[in-house]
Parts: structure tokens; sequence; C-alpha cells
């Protein structure tokens, strides 16, 4: 995440509600990441001053929703990228996997 991305975090109570969905050839194992390229959708558009913070992701617009794709590493960016979504108080709509490593 950017340095210059500069946000205060929501004092609770809070809400985020998600589903996760995979692809139908990703073959799911107890123990493993799903990593890929992930597709996140958000509720609106996503106002123009917040989009340094989703520099490592492409941004798109369809309807009244923001389409994040970013390709997963590991866990910890995707845990990341929900505390940012939480922390800006956008509403998540879903997470896919559209592609597994």
């Amino acid at each position: 995440m950017s340095s210059t991305c500069k946000i205060h975090p929501l004092k609770p109570p809070f809400r985020v509600y998600f589903s996760l969905h995979t692809s139908p050839n990703f073959e799911s194992t107890k123990g493993k990441f799903m990593k890929g390229l992930t597709e996140i959708k958000i509720q609106q558009h996503l106002d123009p001053k917040w989009k340094n913070c989703f520099e490592e992701m492409s941004i798109e617009y369809m309807d009244h929703q923001t389409i994040l794709q970013v390709k997963l590493k590991d866990h910890a960016q995707l845990h990341g990228i929900l505390n940012l979504i939480r922390d800006l108080n956008l509403t998540l709509i879903s997470v896919h996997v559209a592609e597994a490593d």
C-alpha cells in the first residue's frame, strides 16, 4: 500500500460482509491459500482520491460498482486489501479468484 494513502480507521461498530468464490477448475485443498488473479467488487464507484491506495490493482467501473483486479501473492495481501476496504468505509460485494496459481 502506498505511503501517500492516509486513512483514519473507523471506530467500531462496523460490518464488512463478503463472500469468497472460486472458479470451478480450482481445486481447494485444506491448508492451502487461494492465490492468483483475484477480482474484488465494491459497491458504488471508488472516489478518485482513494485510487492511490489501490495502486497495485487495475480499477474498472461497471454499473454502480468498482471492480479491482489484483494478482494475490499470499493471504496477508488479501487481508491487507480487505482491511483497507473496511478502513475506507467501502461496501464489499464479493471476492472472486479468477485464475488460481
